[in-house]
């Protein structure tokens, strides 16, 4: 079973979100990782729960993860459109540019992070998929750094962990979108270096 020592960089989300809110995430949280063996990655995990989500279809298990850039700057700015009830969008995680990690929506859920896309014949990729979205620019010069890339694949490590997520089911925005070039994110990520380093048996 987990431990404390599991979660000594779980940490809650600022104090602008609903104590409510802060309350429920933790405990359910808390309560994924007390019948899970699997620990967390180490980095600053923050929760941040959207009410922008729903179930996935016929209770579908994720098997790939669908990788975004913000097109915007500032992880609390990001975390904060996501949140929105009226944007109708969220991730499942954003990941900043120091590394720290928001989550905003269980793994369990659907998150609305591909729109209208297609995988494998199949349209609904939301269901299928967990969304991770880069704190990052996305005008081809806005670097990622090594900080985010790390946390990004020790994300990734661990979902695989529990999920069984191939290398050829980690993809980008763009390669799943539709029509094709509606999305060209994440512009300048090295998605071959990710899916390497997010291999479970790399250390």
């Amino acid at each position: 079973m987990a431990t404390t020592r599991n979660c000594r960089n779980l940490t809650p989300a600022p104090r602008g979100l609903p104590r409510v809110w802060r309350v429920a995430a933790w405990l359910a949280t808390l309560a994924a990782l007390a019948y899970s063996s699997v620990p967390m990655p180490e980095a600053t995990w923050l929760l941040a729960p959207s009410p922008n989500w729903d179930q996935r279809a016929d209770g579908m298990r994720p098997d790939t993860v669908v990788i975004h850039s913000t097109a915007a700057s500032g992880l609390w700015l990001n975390v904060r459109y996501l949140r929105k009830p009226e944007s109708q969008v969220s991730s499942h995680f954003v990941i900043g540019k120091h590394g720290q990690i928001v989550q905003l929506v269980g793994l369990g859920r659907r998150a609305w992070h591909a729109g209208v896309s297609e995988m494998d014949g199949m349209r609904d990729v939301n269901s299928r998929s967990i969304g991770i979205e880069l704190v990052n620019l996305n005008d081809g010069r806005d670097p990622y750094p090594e900080a985010q890339v790390r946390s990004t694949a020790a994300l990734i490590r661990w979902m695989r962990q529990i999920y069984d997520i191939p290398n050829e089911n980690i993809v980008t925005h763009a390669e799943v979108a539709r029509p094709l070039g509606r999305k060209n994110d994440p512009v300048g990520f090295n998605m071959r270096a990710l899916r390497r380093r997010s291999m479970p048996t790399d250390g």
